[in-house]
């Protein structure tokens, strides 16, 4: 399996955009970007587009992305194949909760303890690429 994250920052890139997560079960409790799987008709790309609109109702260009890294996962049954990192910079004013998972903004300098424990560095090598 493929999956998507998108790193939705403001025009400034002092806030971010993140959802807080009801599942899978392991990320419940805890803050991560929106993004999702991708389905074996769509690209990373359009994935992470049709993710955002779906979770934050901001519609975004398929030019407004940026590739930050590719993630390799596991090879297997229960693994994942690579986790596809993308940045894009917007009005993140606009992100609204659309889904049952609660989407808020923050401030990067004050980002909640309770972060998927990758999302640091993800965040991080989007902002120093």
């Amino acid at each position: 399996m493929r999956y998507t994250v998108g790193l939705l920052f403001s025009e400034d890139k002092t806030q971010i955009v993140l959802m807080l997560k009801t599942r899978p079960w392991f990320h419940a409790g805890l803050y991560n970007a929106p993004g999702g799987k991708v389905e074996e008709y769509e690209t990373p790309l359009h994935n992470v587009q049709r993710e955002i609109y779906e979770e934050t109702g901001i519609e975004t260009d398929k030019s407004d992305w940026e590739e930050v890294l590719i993630y390799p996962g596991k090879e297997g049954e229960d693994g994942f194949k690579a986790i596809y990192v993308y940045q894009a910079v917007t009005d993140v004013s606009k992100a609204y909760t659309k889904e049952d998972q609660e989407v808020k903004v923050f401030d990067l300098d004050s980002l909640p303890d309770n972060l998927v424990p990758n999302l640091p560095w993800m965040i991080e090598a989007a902002l120093t690429n």
